[in-house]
Formats: structure tokens, sequence, C-alpha cells
């Protein structure tokens, strides 16, 4: 029989890890898990300007992409999450490019060889965005996602504001969920 201070040690471990299993990463090794949030119209707020190197060498600033439905994905090649839901954001890239949307990353505090390795065997065909080391694109995100929460993925509407976020990993219905609710808005109300 197990003894009751052995027993709460044994739920806390599983609770501790489905927490990890269910969550996110960060370089730490730490866990951060939230769920999907659907921001209203009438209580979103802008989306900031980011623009900077990509890792193919070129540069990419957003603001070239205003006007359009864009898919912002912050990840790490070191994020086992973050490989483990590639092939679901590029099977949304896929499917909702000839819709209007665009996707961009954001590859951050990673290894620019092992990025783009990453890139590579994922086949990712969106550009992504460098953060430098500093945090300064990450920096930017501050109230949208948490700094530490890798992966995380925003939705920005048409006028340029977050419509959807999320501080955890997505598969491609939750994606496709909420581009097609974004994609359904009239972007003049």
């Amino acid at each position: 029989m197990i003894g009751m201070p052995k027993l709460r040690w044994s739920v806390s471990a599983s609770l501790a890890a489905a927490a990890l299993l269910s969550s996110g990463c960060s370089p730490d090794g730490s866990a951060t898990s939230a769920q999907a949030t659907v921001v209203p119209p009438d209580r979103r707020t802008a989306f900031p300007h980011l623009s900077g190197p990509t890792l193919d060498g070129s540069t990419l600033d957003l603001t070239s992409l205003s006007g359009r439905i864009v898919v912002v994905n912050v990840w790490g090649s070191w994020c086992a999450p973050c490989r483990r839901e590639a092939p679901d954001l590029q099977r949304a890239y896929d499917a909702y490019q000839s819709k209007g949307v665009s996707f961009v990353g954001i590859d951050t505090r990673d290894d620019a060889a092992q990025a783009n390795s990453f890139i590579t065997s994922s086949r990712i065909a969106y550009p992504n965005l460098v953060d430098d080391g500093s945090g300064s694109l990450l920096a930017k995100l501050v109230g949208i996602v948490p700094l530490q929460a890798v992966p995380s993925t925003v939705i920005v509407d048409r006028m340029g504001d977050v419509a959807w976020k999320a501080s955890r990993p997505v598969d491609y219905r939750t994606l496709a969920g909420g581009l097609d609710s974004v994609l359904a808005e009239n972007p003049g109300k």
C-alpha cells in the first residue's frame, strides 16, 4: 500500500508530466501552457511592427503584408513541440495562402545552421524572421504572448490587429478554425 506522502508525490509527478506533454517549451526546459484565445474585434490591439533578416538571408518587413491576414509563429529548432507542430503549420500555409493569408515564422534563441536544417527538413516554405538572440523581436510581442512561450502563434487580421493567439503548440484543426473565423469577418466593421 502506498503511504500518503508517496501518493501525493506520485499524483504531483503525474500532473507535472501531463503538463509537460501538453505544453510548449522554453530554453530552460520549463513548460508553458495556455489555450487559444479569440480576441473580439472591439478588444483587439495593433500587432507591432516587425522587420529584420530572415533565415534565407533576405529582409522582411511585415508592413509589406498590410491588408492581409497574417499568421505569426514563434519557434526554435531546439523546441520539441515546435518540431511537432511544424507539419500542421505548413499544411495550413498550403491550404490558406490562396485565400490571402500570409505566414511568417520568428526563429528565436537558435543556432542559424540548426534553424536552417529544421526549415529544410520540415519543408517550411514561408519566410522566417531571425530574432538575433537579444530578444528584440520577441520584446515587441510583450502583452500579446508570454516571452517564454515557445511555440506561440498569433493571427493578425486584415486591419493589422491581434485577432487570435495561442501560447502553446497548435494543430491544423485549431489553426484552421481561427483562420476561418478571421477570414469570415467583414474588415470594414
